[in-house]
């Protein structure tokens, strides 16, 4: 009886274990059959803050694709994998892919991300003004990053002129840039917010807002390889379709604190930053939501507008 009993439970669990195997072997075959669409990540800034909210919402899951983002720390280098293949889709300034475009890669400008120069001067205390800076050095990331030509435009408001007025030495990303000014490496760098605001509570100052000598400036955007794009061209519409529901989810005023843990946990940003960079509404710094439209909610495109025949065109 005790036998009879035991063999019953092991056929019940061999059965259940049997359904699990099928389930689970169809999860994996459906994980596996959604395309891969592979992301250069140029850093952990916040220009992709609605990627990694349509990762953790499941968006590009839901829109049926596997985004794999990889960190290539150089927009020259990610225009380079994207060219090659290496990655489907990548967030250049415009001007490299445009030349990168003129010069016969396979690329294409789809879409926006950041409408404005997300940048601020920060400088060690004992410099008052841009003026200030002269006969220094200041740190950028490379010496041909858009990056660094808004420094450029910025100090030559103030008269200044790279080799005449200062040197420019080549440091990293913005924590590398931010470490080197605290440390007295460089007098002065370009930092993307909220790194600023860290900056500057830790005694570092402000000289200057590249929105406010760069106003109407497309700073980066999602720019697709070509090939790809013919042979799947209902991936890039998926792609911003997730992405353009993650931006909308932070729009929204209740998801304020969570988007703040967000960053918190992909950038390693305290929390009260981040919730300055998302906006508190108190001090003005509503920079993602309204003020500075770093990267706009409202606009003429929506989900539907999404289509591969209207959204881009590929001779």
């Amino acid at each position: 009886m005790e036998r009879r009993r035991a063999v019953q439970a092991w056929r019940r669990g061999a059965i259940v274990a049997i359904a699990l195997g099928f389930g689970l072997t169809s999860v994996a075959q459906t994980a596996w059959a959604q395309p891969k669409v592979r992301f250069a990540q140029v850093s952990f800034d916040f220009y992709w803050w609605p990627q990694w909210v349509a990762e953790e919402q499941g968006y590009f899951r839901e829109e049926g694709i596997v985004f794999e983002p990889i960190l290539i720390n150089s927009p020259a280098k990610a225009t380079q994998a994207l060219s090659a293949g290496s990655v489907e889709i990548a967030p250049p300034t415009p001007d490299a892919a445009i030349l990168a475009q003129l010069k016969g890669a396979p690329v294409r400008i789809i879409a926006g991300i950041a409408q404005k120069p997300m940048y601020e001067l920060i400088a060690s205390s004992r410099f008052r003004s841009m003026r200030d800076l002269k006969g220094t050095t200041i740190g950028v990331i490379n010496l041909r990053a858009g990056s660094t030509l808004i420094l450029q435009k910025m100090l030559e408001a103030a008269g200044l002129k790279h080799q005449r007025d200062y040197d420019l030495l080549e440091v990293g990303t913005t924590a590398e840039r931010f470490a080197a000014v605290k440390s007295g490496g460089v007098a002065a760098a370009v930092v993307t917010v909220p790194t600023s605001f860290k900056a500057e509570e830790e005694g570092l100052v402000i000289l200057g807002r590249a929105p406010e000598y760069l106003p109407d400036y497309q700073f980066n955007v999602h720019v697709v390889n070509t090939a790809w794009a013919r042979r799947e061209p209902d991936q890039p519409v998926k792609f911003l379709r997730a992405t353009l529901r993650g931006l909308r989810w932070l729009h929204d005023s209740g998801n304020r604190e969570a988007a703040a843990r967000l960053m918190n946990r992909r950038n390693k940003v305290e929390v009260r930053y981040a919730l300055r960079a998302v906006g508190d509404g108190q001090d003005g710094a509503d920079l993602l939501i309204e003020e500075g439209e770093f990267l706009p909610g409202r606009g003429g495109v929506t989900l539907s507008d999404l289509d591969p025949d209207t959204l881009y065109v590929l001779e």
